[in-house]
């Protein structure tokens, strides 16, 4: 599966092409920029293509009042084509609206409203026989201008159409004996200089569409690529480069949350201290790579045992911090005491020690936080539990005598 963040840099470097060949006068972008187009552009060109279409079906319909005083004798047949028309729009935007077509069909489909719309005009032109028949012609432009700029058109397909519609509706109305020469004839120049108009117009507008596009999307991406590198920045700054694991600086931002989470809830905050035991003389033993990858194995065999909603960081050379929610102190307790037996179980060799293996040694710290209540003293009293451990005879967990202090939670009070 192809990387996002690939792929958005390939994006980037496709709409830098496009920007430098925006003199060119193709309008058409690559097709993975053709497709995010569609993507962002899409839905609200659906709802633009659907009012206006509503529109001119209403602009159709409203000629039912002309067609009323001029057509009296032929209304029945000429009501009959404006009916067929408008069940012909209704289904194109009702297949637009529920985007039930291809962009492309979409656009074609569309299209074909034009030449629709004039065969059905010239059609009630044959059917009018009074003398008010010559003006009928003279409206004939206004198709062209409602279907190639009021929805707008794609230009292909509105040269395409207009190609095709204009030189039929001519030999039609030219055709018609029962005009006046000179009408037919102004008609006919009306019509094909409406036409110019109308695709000069539709042009425009789609390169200047397709234009502010790409620079709205080179704006986009470019944001986005400063916000990936300011998280980059963001997570360096905040992890440590030896372990992979959150620094103190994390520990220090995520401290306050935990807090404030923990007191809502209405559950036991532990906070955990480590130290690797004896660290120094495994240093001078086996030399600081060894070192190194200790503390790797060290923080990827704690990190396996807690729960994934768990902090756990390195905060010094060979120290680590650990803040765990549960619903018990006891639960607290056994977690603690997991993290102790799960690095005595690497069986990692360290000569300089009596049992011959690194371990670990645990200061743990309770509290059941309210939501004003202060953590400025839990700091003191896990790292006072973890010198009493170490003081003990190391490979232990101790834990602070104060873990009380505060008021303990509901379900702990009634377990008590």
């Amino acid at each position: 599966m192809p990387n996002p963040l690939s792929q958005e840099l390939r994006l980037q470097g496709l709409v830098k092409q496009e920007l430098e060949l925006k003199r060119r006068r193709r309008l058409e972008f690559h097709p993975e920029v053709e497709a995010r187009y569609e993507q962002d552009e899409g839905p609200s060109r659906r709802r633009w293509l659907v009012r206006g279409g509503v529109v001119g079906l209403m602009i159709w319909n409203l000629f039912v009042f002309n067609d009323w005083f001029m057509r009296n004798d032929q209304f029945g047949a000429v009501l009959s084509w404006r009916l067929l028309m408008t069940a012909y729009g209704a289904c194109i935007l009702t297949a637009i609206w529920r985007n039930w077509v291809s962009p492309r069909a979409r656009e074609w489909i569309l299209a074909g409203a034009l030449p629709m719309v004039m065969l059905c005009a010239c059609v009630i032109l044959r059917l009018t026989s009074n003398e008010m028949r010559m003006y009928d012609p003279f409206v004939f432009s206004l198709a062209f201008l409602v279907i190639n700029i009021s929805l707008p058109l794609r230009f292909r397909q509105a040269l395409w159409m207009s190609g095709i519609t204009l030189p039929l509706t001519a030999l039609s109305v030219g055709t018609d004996e029962r005009l006046p020469e000179q009408a037919r004839i102004f008609a006919i120049g009306l019509m094909a200089g409406t036409t110019l108009f109308t695709l000069q117009a539709c042009y425009r507008i789609e390169r200047s569409s397709r234009y502010s596009y790409l620079l709205r999307l080179r704006e986009t991406l470019a944001f986005r690529a400063a916000e990936r590198r300011a998280d980059g920045f963001a997570r360096l700054s905040q992890t440590d480069p030896l372990t992979g694991l959150p620094n103190r600086r994390a520990f220090d931002l995520a401290m306050p949350s935990r807090w404030q989470e923990a007191a809502l809830t209405r559950r036991w905050l532990a906070l955990v201290l480590i130290d690797v035991d004896n660290f120094k003389q495994y240093n001078d033993l086996y030399g600081h790579p060894a070192g190194d990858a200790c503390l790797k194995r060290v923080g990827e065999a704690m990190r396996e045992h807690l729960p994934p909603q768990a902090f756990l960081g390195r905060i010094g050379g060979e120290e680590f911090a650990v803040l765990v929610q549960a619903d018990s102190a006891a639960q607290c307790q056994r977690v603690a005491e997991g993290l102790r037996q799960a690095v005595e179980a690497m069986a990692l060799p360290h000569g300089a020690t009596e049992r011959g293996v690194v371990t670990i040694s645990l200061g743990l710290a309770l509290r059941s936080p309210s939501v004003d209540g202060r953590a400025d003293s839990f700091m003191a009293s896990a790292d006072a539990a973890l010198y009493d451990a170490k003081h003990r005879g190391r490979n232990r967990c101790a834990q602070a005598s104060n873990y009380g202090d505060l008021e303990a939670p509901a379900a702990a009070r009634a377990g008590s």
